[in-house]
C-alpha cells in the first residue's frame, strides 16, 4: 500500500531541463569551447546529479576546471533565469491537491540544489505540500545511486516498498526499483528514448495519474 509519495523535480514538477541547458552553454562559451549537444538537443545528460553530470560536460567538451566553482557558476545563472515565468507541468497541482485529501506525505528528491529548488517550489507556490526535501548538495552520490531516495523515505517515516516515486528520467526510476519502491514514469520530450521497463507504470502526464492508479500499487 502507498503511504507516501516522492517527487523528482526537472522535468517532472517543471520543464528545467532546456534551462540548466542553457546554464551549460553559457559557461561552456566563456571557457572558449562551442557547446556540443545530445541527440535530445541538450548539452547534459538528463537524471544525472550535478558533479556526474559535470564531469561528462568536462570530458566531452575536453575541459579543465573546478568542479564545484562550475557548479556555483551554474547555479547562479539557473536562478536569474528562473526569474522569468515559470508554470508547473500539466497535472501537478491536481495531484498534489489530491494526495492532500487523502492525507498522503509529499517528498521531493532532487539532484539539483537546495537553493534551486526552493526557488522553484516557491515561485510555483507548492513549497507547503512538501513535508520532505532532499535535494542534490547533500547526498553524496547521485541517481541512479539511491541515497536520495532512502533519505526522503527515512525522513518521512515510511518504509521504501511503501513509497511511490514520480520520475521522468531513467537513472530515478532505477534508484527507486532498487531499494523497492514503486514507481510511476513520465517520460519528457528529452528523456522520451530512455529505458523505462523497471517502471511500474509509465505514463504521459502527471494527468493520468489518479488516485485509482496510485491504489493498484
Amino acid at each position: 500500500m502507498i503511504r507516501a509519495v516522492i517527487f523528482d523535480m526537472d522535468g517532472l514538477i517543471v520543464e528545467t531541463e532546456s534551462l540548466q541547458s542553457k546554464a551549460y552553454e553559457q559557461i561552456i562559451r566563456e571557457h572558449g569551447k562551442e557547446p556540443v549537444f545530445e541527440e535530445n538537443g541538450l548539452v547534459h545528460k538528463v537524471g544525472i546529479r550535478g558533479d556526474e553530470a559535470w564531469k561528462i560536460v568536462l570530458n566531452k567538451h575536453q575541459l579543465t576546471a573546478d568542479i564545484e566553482k562550475l557548479r556555483e557558476k551554474k547555479r547562479s545563472i539557473v536562478l536569474q533565469l528562473l526569474e522569468n515565468d515559470i508554470k508547473p507541468m500539466p497535472g501537478l497541482i491536481d495531484l498534489l491537491d489530491l494526495l492532500k485529501r487523502e492525507s498522503i506525505p509529499i517528498a521531493l528528491g532532487t539532484g539539483s540544489t537546495k537553493a534551486v529548488a526552493t526557488k522553484i517550489l516557491e515561485s510555483l507556490r507548492i513549497f507547503h505540500y512538501f513535508s520532505v526535501l532532499v535535494t542534490g548538495d547533500e547526498v553524496k552520490k547521485g541517481k541512479p545511486d539511491p541515497e536520495c531516495f532512502v533519505r526522503a523515505s527515512e525522513r518521512l517515516g515510511v518504509l521504501p516498498q511503501d513509497c511511490l516515486v514520480l520520475e521522468d528520467a531513467e537513472p530515478g526510476v532505477i534508484a527507486a526499483k532498487r531499494i523497492g519502491m514503486k514507481v510511476v514514469a513520465v517520460p519528457t520530450l528529452y528523456t522520451k528514448d530512455q529505458d523505462f521497463s523497471k517502471a511500474d507504470k509509465m505514463v504521459d502526464s502527471l494527468e493520468r495519474v489518479n488516485w485509482s492508479m496510485i491504489a493498484s500499487l
